[in-house]
């Protein structure tokens, strides 16, 4: 649990969207990754609600679901952090340790408001 604790913090100190992988995905179009990170923005709360709910029922068949399609998305969009910390809490939940997984979706949450005010200010 330390070891969390050490990096969390520098999760936030970086821009959450890596907007070169980014661009590979999308064949070099900005207006075409924008598009998608919008979207991205609106889809992830729902996943984000149905993985907490996994948590206080211990679902940890719901809980991988959603953190595998979140593990794909962010990583087409070019959002390694958010990839990364998905496909952790895949592998909780795939050990069936979906309470470990709370603080990781904590921090998923607190990145997407990062990826907003990201997106609102270029």
């Amino acid at each position: 649990m330390s070891m969390m604790s050490d990096t969390v913090p520098e999760v936030f100190e970086t821009p959450v969207l890596d907007t070169s992988a980014g661009l590979l995905s999308t064949g070099g179009d900005p207006e075409l990754l924008n598009e998608l990170v919008l979207l991205f923005i609106q889809m992830v709360p729902a996943q984000l609600a149905t993985m907490k709910e996994a948590v206080a029922t211990s679902d940890s068949t719901s809980m991988r679901r959603e953190a595998h399609s979140l593990k794909g998305a962010a990583g087409a969009l070019g959002a390694v952090k958010i990839r990364k910390l998905a496909e952790d809490i895949e592998v909780l939940a795939d050990q069936g340790d979906v309470e470990t997984a709370q603080p990781l979706v904590e921090t998923i949450e607190r990145l997407i408001t990062q990826l907003k005010q990201e997106n609102t200010a270029d």
